[in-house]
């Protein structure tokens, strides 16, 4: 079934995201000098005299080299020339090297609950990051659309978001749009796009290629080889020399200003989306992005979203004091002020985390209410089953018990704890010789009226939020939010 609700929900994502699935993924100014090294370590020409930090951020060094300084020589000019593009090069190559070791493991299930809720809501994420880390994702997670794919091969984008299709899960390519194009070696045939949310890469990607200088954006296309968390995979050298040749990554470093990366049409197309999504939010949630004072064109982008609306500005950060002075300037209080009602924060170490909690309850609470107004009285008589998200599939179990409201407010629908040759959609539980008695939509509904949370648990797993529910089938599906791992 689509969304019960679709509040206009938009994520920014910066560095500290990716850094708080992963470790080994770097925050802006860790991947400045680790692209440092690795130039230095090759032989080239990067000089620096200290490392990034909050007082030499990476952004401002590369600002330096990319603008014609008039107190140099012409040739020193071009020099500098020459180390920004070395370190562009190496940023890349930094970034793959810390994704190998980041998806080789499975990261927290906090970022599988927040797609699972985003999905949900068709939410824009403007992305700063040029990493695969929601590609991946979205790949690794067996999300399922909102309404079917449409199955008509010659499709308009307005046909796309059509009744009708397959629920075939949903891709990185739903995300992106087709922007860029897929390389034509990825051998994935070409389809309809899922109603699911937009992902917005503004600063590029590992994966995307061109032949610069493009300015008509023909020649950016992106590889569309992601694999899973745990099997991660990329594009071979040679499979990237037959099908994208004469081509270099296409990435935006992190300068001041970007303006000669913005002479292809793509790019200016996502940024133009990215403003559009942002302005029709009624909710804009900054995750891991610290609005760094050289960021001139991100600022500016927020400034003229937020320029005479009052939007609720959510702001996720580690570390919300030391950006406190450049979120005042953005939504245009003096520095003594204190921040208006209709920004909130969210800071420290596990602030993602409590912010993803935060919306997927949100989304529970949508769902309660859809339970409790919109099913037909007759659905009341029918069964209940948890659709358990796994990486290789989705399996469902049937509802044994339910518990609650707690204390909290929670009340917990419990499937079985079932061994892997048992049939998972048996009425058998724990015992296969004892027959337990099939709990219906009529035994849970009573105990909504005081619940501001629906969770499910397998057994005695962690408890999962429920986000949706089919109701298009025999039974009452369930879809909690997260992964079974």
């Amino acid at each position: 079934m689509a969304a019960l609700n679709e509040p206009t929900t938009a994520l920014v994502l910066g560095a500290g995201f990716s850094a708080a699935v992963s470790t080994d993924l770097p925050t802006a100014n860790e991947l400045g000098n680790r692209a440092y090294r690795h130039v230095k370590e090759g032989g080239g020409s990067v000089v620096l005299g200290r490392e990034f930090s909050l007082d030499f951020p990476f952004e401002f060094a590369l600002s330096l080299l990319a603008e014609k300084q008039p107190h140099l020589s012409e040739l020193q000019n071009r020099r500098n020339a020459v180390q920004l593009a070395e370190l562009t090069t190496a940023i890349a190559v930094v970034l793959e090297k810390a994704q190998e070791s980041a998806f080789d493991r499975q990261p927290p299930n906090w970022l599988y609950e927040l797609l699972s809720v985003l999905n949900q809501w068709h939410s824009s994420i403007v992305s700063l990051n040029q990493d695969l880390v929601v590609e991946t994702a979205v790949e690794s997670h067996f999300l399922m659309p909102t309404s079917p794919r449409p199955l008509s091969p010659n499709a308009t984008r307005l046909e796309v978001f059509a009744g009708g299709g397959s629920m075939e899960k949903i891709d990185a390519t739903d995300l992106l749009w087709h922007v860029p194009p897929l390389a034509g070696g990825t051998h994935q045939q070409p389809r309809n796009l899922a109603k699911s949310m937009r992902l917005l890469k503004l600063h590029g990607s590992v994966d995307w290629w061109w032949a610069p200088p493009d300015q008509t954006g023909a020649t950016i296309l992106r590889e569309g080889v992601y694999g899973t968390f745990g099997n991660a995979r990329r594009m071979s050298d040679q499979v990237r020399r037959d099908y994208l040749p004469g081509r270099e990554r296409f990435i935006v470093p992190p300068l001041a200003t970007k303006s000669t990366y913005f002479d292809n049409p793509i790019t200016r197309q996502l940024w133009q989306d990215a403003f559009s999504s942002l302005h029709s939010a009624a909710r804009i949630a900054l995750v891991g992005y610290s609005l760094p004072i050289t960021d001139h064109m991100t600022f500016g982008l927020l400034q003229s979203v937020l320029e005479g609306r009052t939007v609720r500005l959510d702001v996720v950060n580690s570390n919300v004091a030391e950006l406190l002075p450049r979120l005042k300037a953005l939504v245009g209080v003096r520095r003594d002020d204190p921040l208006p009602p209709w920004v909130r924060t969210y800071d420290g170490t596990d602030a993602i985390e409590t912010y993803t909690h935060e919306l997927a309850d949100e989304r529970s609470r949508e769902l309660i209410a859809g339970i409790t107004t919109s099913l037909p009285p007759g659905d009341a008589n029918r069964s209940m089953h948890i659709h358990w998200p796994r990486p290789n599939g989705n399996t469902s179990s049937r509802v044994y018990e339910v518990d609650g409201p707690d204390d909290c407010g929670v009340v917990t629908l419990r499937t079985a704890i079932v061994g892997p040759t048992d049939n998972l959609d048996s009425r058998t539980d724990y015992d296969p010789n004892t027959e337990r008695y099939e709990i219906t939509l009529a035994d849970l509904i009573p105990r909504l009226s005081d619940a501001t949370s629906l969770v499910a648990r397998h057994g005695d797993s962690d408890a999962m939020r429920l986000v949706n529910y089919d109701a298009n089938i025999p039974w009452i599906m369930f879809i909690p939010a997260g992964l079974v791992l």
